[in-house]
């Protein structure tokens, strides 16, 4: 730069420094400060989720600032909805394990009941015992009070007896 207010050796510096860098979009502020504007508020953003991060960047002439609290605002939500449906999982686990340490408890107090029809089942043979038992004290005593058995073999009945007919 010929005749130029500065040095050689600064020149080649800052040369040196800018090689690699490109000038945004046409060139101009107007597009160099919209280019930074996008670039601030990707920057800003870097935290947040990528989802967060795609909502917030489609929003048109927003300042990083405002890009900062919308993301908040979402971010805060998210957190809201994600444990409201994790206080609904939880409730609706422990309303399945309430019903069902109440269907095992139903379950373990059938078992240890017996059903209406073994109740009267059971009736109906104490009463046939009884009956039975009754009739074996009876025959007992009879045969006690006569002294003659009740039951005998009926080859011994007719072999000391004669059979008479009073058909005429």
């Amino acid at each position: 730069m010929y005749k130029m207010p500065i040095k050689a050796s600064f020149c080649d510096a800052f040369y040196t420094a800018c090689a690699h860098d490109y000038f945004c979009g046409t060139g101009d502020f107007w597009s160099c400060s919209a280019d930074y504007r996008a670039n601030e508020i990707t920057r800003v953003l870097e935290g947040y989720p990528p989802e967060i991060q795609a909502i917030v960047n489609s929003t048109e002439g927003i300042t990083p600032e405002a890009a900062v609290t919308m993301a908040d605002e979402l971010v805060a939500e998210q957190e809201a909805r994600d444990q409201m449906e994790q206080a609904s999982e939880e409730a609706l686990e422990k309303a399945v394990q309430e019903e069902r340490k109440d269907k095992d408890e139903a379950v373990k107090e059938a078992e240890g009941k017996l059903p209406a029809w073994a109740w009267v089942l059971i009736g109906a043979l104490i009463v046939v015992v009884l009956l039975i038992i009754g009739f074996v004290c009876y025959i007992r005593n009879t045969e006690k009070k006569t002294g003659k058995p009740l039951f005998v073999n009926l080859e011994s009945k007719s072999s000391g007896v004669e059979a008479t007919s009073n058909v005429a």
